[in-house]
This record gives C-alpha cells, structure tokens and sequence, in this order.
C-alpha cells in the first residue's frame, strides 16, 4: 500500500492520482513563492517549470507576474488534466503551454529566462542529463531553481541538505555558476532551494 500510494506522488494515475495532485498543491504552495522569489523572475520573463503537478505553481506565478509567458511539462497524464483546468483561462489566452513530458522532452533550445521546478527532482529518471537539458533550454545569464523538501515521515534536515549537495553538483556538472543553496524550515522538514545561471 505505501508503495502504491508514493507511486501515485512520482506519476500520479487516475482519480487517485488526481487526489494526490490536489495535496501537492496545498502542501507546494509556500515553496512556490519562496522559489519564485529565489529565482529572480521579472515582468516579461518566459518560465518553464518541469514537475508542475496540479499546475498550481504555474497559476501563481502568471497571477503575481502578468506579463511572463510560461511553459510546463509533467509526465502524468492525470496532471497535465488538473493543470489545464486549473489554468484554463491562461492557456486560451496564449500565456501558458501545457504538455505531457520530462526536461527531456523540451526541444526549445536558449529560450527560457527563468526554469524551476519544486518537489519533482527527486522522481527524475536521469538527474544528469535532466540538468544538461535545462542548461541548453536557457538563454545566457538565465537562472535555474530546484527546491525540494524531504516529506516522509522520518524526514531529517541532513536529508535535505543531501538533496541540496546532489543537485548543486549535477547543475556544476552542466556548466551552471554561481550556484547558491537556501535554507527554509518548513514542517514536516526543512525545504532546501538551489540556484543556478547559466
């Protein structure tokens, strides 16, 4: 059952799926706009967020930033549906584009000022060459964010700090620079968020 149930957070399925999207997006809220504020976005930016889930970091991020553009991609099914509904008016409107995918699946090379992606680093297939793709997806002087935060139940700070080293050491590994980890106690562990530019 329990490995049923985090099956259904890596690529959510069905109605169940859908259940596990809706608590992504309550529980994701406040990483979203410490991301964002990390990120450094600016009127007029074109996002991409890989992992979005319930597209619920996407609909705030084109609420609190009307004039970016923004892109999204997420394997499951299941959240490309509870993100198209969610961002509806968005989409119609030419703002966002929604599509079922990974980092590898992006093809538009050097066109993104800003990437982020909140709690889906862990659930990437191939860390590596995921944080190559993003590096070739951003224009020069375009930064990167990833923030995970470690929910099981047994969760510990070092965890995170883990996931932080990981991750700053694929994006070195891909040529970002000047790369920096935050630090932000959340419950049920703290939340760590690591910036990159290319």
């Amino acid at each position: 059952m329990k490995e049923f149930i985090s099956k259904q957070f890596k690529e959510p399925k069905g109605l169940v799926g859908k259940a596990a999207g809706k608590v992504m997006a309550i529980e994701n809220g406040a990483l979203y706009d410490w991301t964002f504020k990390e990120l450094g976005i600016t009127s007029g930016d074109t996002v991409l967020e890989i992992g979005f889930g319930p597209g619920e970091g996407l609909h705030k991020l084109l609420s609190s930033f009307p004039k970016c553009q923004a892109a999204g991609y997420d394997p499951s099914e299941a959240m490309v549906e509870l993100a198209k509904e969610r961002n509806e008016d968005s989409i119609k409107s030419g703002r966002l584009s929604i599509k079922k995918g990974t980092a590898q699946d992006v093809i538009a090379e050097n066109q993104y000022d800003r990437i982020y992606s909140v709690n889906s680093f862990p659930m990437w297939d191939d860390k590596e060459q995921s944080l190559q793709k993003l590096y070739s997806l951003l224009k020069k002087d375009g930064t990167i964010s990833i923030t995970v935060q470690p929910r099981q139940k047994e969760a510990t700070v070092k965890q995170a700090r883990n996931l932080a080293l990981e991750i700053s050491a694929f994006m070195k590994l891909a040529g970002f620079h000047s790369i920096r980890t935050m630090e932000k106690e959340l419950n049920p562990c703290t939340a760590v968020c690591v910036c990159g530019t290319k």
